[in-house]
Order: C-alpha cells, then sequence, then structure tokens
C-alpha cells in the first residue's frame, strides 16, 4: 500500500464530504454549500470519517462558518493536543483553507479512530497576519470505531 496524503491542498480536500461538495461548487451546483452546512447542523462537527482501507484511522475534518458577524475572517487556525501532535506545533501548520470563495474554512487530519482530545478554532491568529487573535471556545471532541460517532460538544 503507498503512504497517505496527510495534508488538504488547495486543489484536492482529503475529506470525501469537502471534496464532494468542492466537486458540486465547481460544477455551478451553488446551493450544495447550503445543504452541506444543513447536514452539519443536523451531524455536529468535526466530520468523522472512515478511510478505505485503514480500520485503525479516521478522516478528522475541523470546520469553521464565517458567519459575518466575528468581522473579516483572513485566517483560521486549530489549537490543542491532536493538532499540535498531527499537524506540527506552529499556528501555520495547523491552518484551515477556505474552500473556494465560500463561508467553508476547514483542516483534515488523518487520525487515529479512537483518539479523545481538545482543540480551540483561532480567528485570525497574530501568527498568521497583523490581527488580533479571537478564540471561538475550547471544544473536546471524542472519535469512536461505531459508526454513530458523536463529533463535538461545546
Amino acid at each position: 500500500m503507498g503512504t497517505l496524503d496527510t495534508h488538504d491542498t488547495p486543489d484536492t480536500p482529503l475529506s470525501p464530504r469537502v471534496r464532494q461538495l468542492d466537486d458540486a461548487l465547481a460544477g455551478g451546483h451553488l446551493q450544495a454549500l447550503s445543504a452541506f452546512w444543513d447536514d452539519v447542523s443536523a451531524g455536529g462537527a468535526p466530520l468523522i470519517e472512515p478511510i478505505p482501507n485503514d480500520d485503525t484511522h479516521v478522516w478528522l475534518t475541523f470546520l469553521w462558518r464565517d458567519t459575518g458577524d466575528t468581522g473579516d475572517t483572513r485566517s483560521v487556525a486549530i489549537s490543542g493536543p491532536l493538532a499540535n501532535a498531527l499537524g506540527g506545533l506552529s499556528a501555520a501548520q495547523n491552518q484551515m483553507r477556505r474552500l473556494r470563495e465560500t463561508n467553508l474554512w476547514y483542516r483534515t487530519y488523518r487520525a487515529p479512530n479512537d483518539v479523545r482530545t481538545t482543540y480551540q478554532l483561532r480567528l485570525n491568529d497574530p501568527s498568521l497576519d497583523d490581527s488580533v487573535a479571537q478564540s471561538d471556545g475550547e471544544y473536546d471532541v471524542v472519535v469512536q470505531k461505531t459508526p454513530s460517532v458523536t463529533s463535538a460538544s461545546c
């Protein structure tokens, strides 16, 4: 088996759901973004998706929805033990990508399927630009092997 990519690129999101949304948007299906956010509202975030042929890891995708009420979003980074272990210690290594020109920011990690951790989303982190950092609070995430995974809770 070949090596797995563990970093999103602008052209290829690792998350199957984000990649499917990207494809839909590229095809002109702009209503797909609203449907995506409806699904996330119903199912929770972060997204937890299986990796084909890998029973010990999952794609763990953190999401940020820019609702416009926090000002101009220039960057979003994830901080916490999991992000530090899988992405690196700097905000730049854990920076989310914006999907096209939408309100969706995302970052996917290949994570152990039994991980339990906390994380913070850092909006406009000063190490990424010249703005003032804000945190959207600390969250818990639990990944379990069962299909009915509970994602994040505040």
